[in-house]
This record gives structure tokens, sequence and C-alpha cells, in this order.
């Protein structure tokens, strides 16, 4: 198949401020590590966690899922999602969670996507990424999935995006893609 290239993604510079809602599965809260400078559990897969910034106490893993999200209207100023949306395989379940993070969202709240490009009936895929997070601690993740039955990429997301938020800033990378965008009222 080719020998597997690691994908590092520096988070050193990330500023993200107040009630943040981090989607992470295979993602290992790696946001929410990189702005509380906790440790996690790095052997469990959260669909959901979620934290305050100003209080350790406050912080903390919620499991649920993502297309259903378990939270009240205009809850979070920020909800990010580190290579975790490509794992939601029903189109319309990635949708309906882009429609919840809107749902969530307070008016003029930020979304932070990052996500590999991944493409249709890949076997046996496997891609690791690196994040360094602002302590300077690095973070290995395994996307491996044995089976990936539907193509994903900037082009299928984005659109979905653009409909429920004013885009920000978009960076279509070889191995990955990164969108931040505003939610409109």
């Amino acid at each position: 198949m080719g020998k597997n290239k690691e994908i590092i993604v520096d988070l050193r510079k990330l500023r993200i401020r107040d009630n943040v809602l981090d989607l992470c599965y295979k993602g290992k809260g790696v946001i929410y590590r990189a702005l509380k400078d906790i440790e996690a559990e790095s052997n469990k897969e959260a669909a959901v966690t979620s934290g305050r910034l100003y209080k350790k106490d406050d912080c903390g893993f919620i499991y649920g899922n993502p297309s259903d999200l378990p939270f009240e209207d205009d809850s979070f100023d920020t909800v990010t999602a580190f290579f975790s949306l490509s794992y939601i395989e029903r189109k319309y379940k990635r949708n309906k969670t882009i429609k919840e993070i809107k749902r969530v969202l307070k008016d003029k709240g930020r979304l932070y996507i990052w996500d590999i490009k991944r493409g249709i009936f890949n076997f046996s895929y496997k891609q690791k990424i690196r994040a360094i997070i602002p302590d300077g601690e690095s973070i290995l993740m395994d996307t491996g999935q044995n089976i990936v039955d539907h193509a994903y990429s900037i082009n299928t997301i984005l659109p979905v995006v653009k409909w429920y938020f004013k885009i920000a800033y978009v960076k279509d990378l070889n191995e990955y893609f990164y969108i931040e965008a505003e939610k409109n009222i």
C-alpha cells in the first residue's frame, strides 16, 4: 500500500477563549487538552467533550452523539472538531451535526474544523496525526479505519458549513484541511 506519512498539525499558536465544545472521536480531546493543559484519558474515545477555559473543575468529557448534541441552544462560544467529522459515515448525519453545532453556538460563535481527506473504499486506511499543543507536548493520533466506504473532503463539508456559517478562513493542504467559520445570525 505504500508508506503512510505522518501529518503534523501545529497548534502552539491556537488561541480560543470562553466556553468551548470540542467534538472529538479519534481526536483524543486534543483541542481540549491544548486549551486546558490537562491530561485527558488518551485510551478513551469521546464523541463529545466540553469545557470552560477558566475553571478546571467545570471541564470534563461528556459522551454523546454529535448529530444530537445534549446541550441547550446558544451554549458555547466556540466549537472545535479536530479530525472527527470524517468518522461520521452518513452524509445526512454529518450535515445534521453541522446544524447541531450552529444550534449550540452563541451568536457570532466560532467553528474550527481540522479534518482528513478520505477517498471512497480506502481499505486498511491508516494515517498518523501528530498535534503539537501550546505547551509543546506532542500528541500522536492514529486515524486507522479498516474500510472507509464514503468519500470525504473539504468539497463535501464546506458547502454544508457555508449554509449555516460565514466562512472566515479555509486552508486546503495535501493531507488535511482547516475551516474557520462564524455562526450566521
